[in-house]
């Protein structure tokens, strides 16, 4: 979506689309992570003798959420030009999606510490899964909004951006 929006903007102004490009690259290697899990093995990497428990059993989360930092800080450079309405949105489902994959995550050890692999992991589980899924389908429609679609007179369509974007 990111990659449609950047090419729109190309076509439509002198402005290159790079912010759009930027974000179409965070968001293909997030999509990389949740498919291939890769942070899962990253725990391994930065500390292979880390014992953690509670909050900190995965060891993977200490180094996610320094890179969650790295994230947010090249997301807001991406998201500052876009209209107050986009950036609301954005924000709003990027929140949801780090506070399921960092938060409900790491408060799963917890709960797999205390009663192990049963319902209540199984739960937690659910909504860490849940909360990615949600904070995605928020960003996807958010992205959505920043389109204009009419159907033209001879019975096709035309997407542009909308006028607030294509600013």
């Amino acid at each position: 979506m990111c990659l449609a929006l950047a090419s729109l903007r190309r076509s439509t102004t002198v402005d290159p689309g790079h912010r759009w490009l930027v974000l179409a690259a965070v968001f293909a290697g997030m999509s990389l992570d949740e498919t291939v899990a890769v942070h899962e093995r990253l725990g391994d990497v930065v500390s292979p003798d880390f014992a953690g428990s509670g909050l900190l059993r995965h060891s993977w989360v200490v180094a996610g959420a320094v890179l969650a930092v790295a994230f947010a800080a090249v997301c807001a450079w991406a998201l500052v030009t876009l209209p107050h309405r986009l950036r609301r949105g954005m924000v709003a489902g990027l929140a949801v999606y780090l506070g399921g994959a960092l938060g409900v995550e790491a408060a799963s050890g917890a709960v797999l510490d205390r009663w192990g692999e049963g319902l209540a992991y199984t739960a937690v589980t659910l909504v860490e899964e849940g909360a990615e899924m949600a904070g995605a389908a928020i960003v996807l429609c958010t992205l959505l909004g920043a389109l204009e679609v009419r159907r033209t007179e001879a019975g096709g369509v035309d997407v542009r951006l909308a006028p607030d974007v294509a600013g």
